[in-house]
């Protein structure tokens, strides 16, 4: 599967995504709003999105500078990643992936999920659930699924306050397109892109 993301995976981001969108267009229409407005479209959420996106990417590498034994914690965490990564970069296919991520996830978790149980139990309540079940999908490490926990939170937050979807899914992406290339760079450094199937020691945690 070297090449991300090519091929069968490819397809499959494409299913999934589309699925997603399905999934948190049903929710909106059932919390009783018209399907016309589930996506915001102008420039202001594209320029929010962006500022979002790239404020995000500054505090997460403000993070990782001040401590640089983070980083590596965590990429050791998601050595698992390190199957569909080619040796080289691929930036295609960094935004192929963080486009995919961006709008499924923030059209189901956020958009449908946050939405309707916002309506049902209060916005704090719809912020909590839909970050906790965001985070959850990914099936991670516990260390890295409470941090995908907080980042939900974020974009749970950023969704409330401003009312855009379009904004959150540009945020993600652009987030998203960092991340991978921060992660690919850091399993490169440590090894793992070598060869994929040698085990390396990761944390406990």
């Amino acid at each position: 599967m070297a090449g991300l993301p090519g091929g069968r995976l490819a397809a499959g981001l494409g299913v999934q995504t589309v699925v997603m969108v399905g999934a948190g267009a049903a929710m909106w229409v059932y919390s009783g709003r018209e399907l016309d407005t589930f996506v915001d479209l102008g420039w202001r959420p594209v320029v929010q999105g962006l500022v979002f996106g790239l404020a995000l990417i500054a505090v997460i590498a403000a993070i990782f500078r001040l401590f640089p034994g983070f980083l590596e914690k965590t990429a050791r965490l998601q050595a698992r990643m390190a199957a569909l990564f080619a040796r080289e970069p691929n930036g295609a296919a960094f935004v192929s992936i963080a486009i995919c991520a961006g709008i499924g996830e923030e059209a189901a978790f956020r958009g449908g999920l946050q939405t309707l149980a916002g309506d049902a139990i209060g916005p704090v309540a719809g912020i909590a659930i839909s970050a906790l079940a965001f985070a959850l999908i990914h099936m991670a490490r516990p260390l890295i699924t409470a941090i995908i926990l907080l980042i939900g939170v974020v974009f749970g937050l950023v969704f409330w306050w401003t009312g855009s979807l379009l904004t959150v899914m540009i945020g993600h992406a652009v987030y998203d397109v960092w991340a991978l290339r921060v992660l690919h760079r850091e399993l490169a450094r440590l090894g793992y892109l070598d060869d994929p199937d040698t085990p390396k020691t990761e944390p406990a945690v």
